[in-house]
């Protein structure tokens, strides 16, 4: 069951000042569900490895892709900001599975730019008798 609100943003290559540096660019947002990897992870990758932090599945529609990032909006746990290391769909299930490391575990630098409209909220009007 895909129970929490994520955003989808898409790596963007900018230089600032003659130094790469990668920009964040939302570009949806969607149902997922996150969970913690089963066991320990690992992906490697031209000789670095990537600790994965979670597994979130999203519908196959979803426009994940390697490179990007996604963004657990506001729940109960606070917001926490992924980078998407691998994108796997599964079969019969109109479902993909995105491994994704913690954003704490990369040192370059990035900009993050998210233009879409806040999720919307639940409101619950209570009304006395």
């Amino acid at each position: 069951m895909r129970n929490q609100r994520v955003r989808l943003f898409v790596a963007e290559e900018i230089g600032v000042d003659g130094f790469p540096r990668k920009r964040y660019r939302a570009i949806a947002d969607a149902w997922a569900r996150v969970e913690p990897p089963t066991g320990r992870d690992l992906e490697r990758f031209a000789g670095t490895t990537h600790t994965i932090s979670a597994v979130i599945t999203l519908h196959a529609d979803a426009p994940a892709s390697e490179g990007g990032m996604i963004r657990v909006l506001p729940g109960a746990d606070g917001m926490q900001d992924y980078r998407i290391q691998s994108v796997l769909p599964r079969r019969m299930t109109w479902e993909q599975h995105v491994y994704a490391s913690s954003m704490f575990q990369n040192e370059e630098p990035h900009e993050v730019e998210d233009t879409l409209a806040p999720p919307p909220v639940d409101t619950i009007t209570i009304e006395e008798a």
